[in-house]
């Protein structure tokens, strides 16, 4: 059964150019936003609001981020988890 869980992208958005995919590194995924430690100098930083459809259990590991566990315990990564059919974004959550 495939379960919907709401996390958040992070958007890094450099100062000095214009904005392009590369900011939207597409599995850059925690459980909520993150302290970024004050104002970054190179680059405004964002956290996008999504919903992902998985039969996967997310977990937590340091820093916030998040990757993911089958029934048996075996630990796959997001790119993992898309790649294999397990993972997909629904909708941006906003």
């Amino acid at each position: 059964m495939k379960t919907q869980h709401t996390l958040y992208q992070r958007r890094a958005v450099s100062r000095a150019g214009a904005d392009n995919p590369d900011n939207w590194p597409r599995w850059d995924l925690y459980n909520e936003p993150q302290d970024e430690g004050g104002p970054n100098p190179y680059y405004d930083v964002n956290y996008l609001s999504v919903v992902v459809e998985t039969d996967l259990t997310p977990v937590v590991y340091g820093g916030g981020g998040i990757e993911w566990q089958d029934a048996l315990g075996n630990a796959l990564t997001t790119d993992e988890a898309e790649a294999q059919g397990r993972l997909v974004v629904v909708r941006d959550a906003h």
